[in-house]
């Protein structure tokens, strides 16, 4: 159940996050070169959130499911 419910909320970021993104790229697309210039710092930012959301959208869920899951950490005495 908690599984089930966990990729709900992932999938459910993912629609959120792709909305958001496709905002960005418009803002992004849709300014002069001026913009770009004033604001270069603030449309990195957003490029670079687009992109990444796009990468992780493209990988599916399995981008956040590790194959391996360690619970705890072991430590060698010499």
């Amino acid at each position: 159940m908690v599984d089930y419910d966990r990729e709900f909320k992932l999938n459910t970021q993912y629609e959120e996050a792709l909305n958001l993104s496709k905002q960005y790229y418009n803002l992004l697309i849709n300014s002069p070169v001026s913009e770009y210039k004033k604001n270069c710092y603030y449309f990195l930012y957003y490029k670079a959130m687009a992109d990444m959301i796009k990468i992780i959208k493209d990988k599916s869920n399995n981008y956040f499911k590790p194959e391996k899951a360690f619970t705890h950490y072991t430590f060698e005495l010499n």
